[in-house]
């Protein structure tokens, strides 16, 4: 499913390590990997410079870059302004779960992509409802329990 993101096609395993593609075609390139984190046939990379890439099988969005395209090299999760919570973000910390990604920022907020069968997004949107970008989890006054506080490294790892 292309998580491995060394550009192979679908289907192939290795029992070995195999290097991510970081060459000209790959969202890594030139960038230097601080965190890795996997999912149910995906993988995602946060950057050195805050900047989140993501590889693999794309069902529901969970790539962040607004497609349902499965890539078998890394591609960077959206950022644009006016359409993902990630816009004029530095991101500090990715967790990912079987088909969602989450990403901690310097500022204390976190966004969400992916599939939301369960609410994993956190946005307090009808569950159900994949999201191909970056969404910002809830903090909202009475709705969420997040209100009033900041998250921070320490406090997800």
């Amino acid at each position: 499913y292309g998580e491995l993101g060394d550009i192979r096609v679908s289907g192939f395993r290795s029992l070995v390590p195999v290097a991510v593609n970081a060459t000209p075609l790959s969202a890594l390139y030139g960038k230097r990997v601080v965190a890795v984190a996997a999912g149910y046939r995906h993988s995602v990379a946060l950057c050195s410079d805050g900047t989140v890439a993501a590889w693999g099988w794309n069902s529901f969005g969970v790539l962040g870059d607004n497609t349902t395209n499965t890539s078998f090299v890394p591609v960077a999760v959206n950022t644009a302004s006016g359409l993902s919570a990630l816009y004029g973000k530095t991101v500090v910390s990715i967790a990912s779960g079987d088909s969602h990604i989450l990403a901690l920022c310097s500022d204390g907020t976190v966004a969400a992509w992916g599939a939301d069968f369960s609410g994993q997004l956190g946005d307090n949107q009808a569950s159900g409802y994949p999201s191909h970008l970056p969404v910002a989890v809830n903090a909202l006054s009475g709705v969420s329990a997040l209100y009033g506080r900041t998250v921070d490294r320490k406090s997800v790892v």
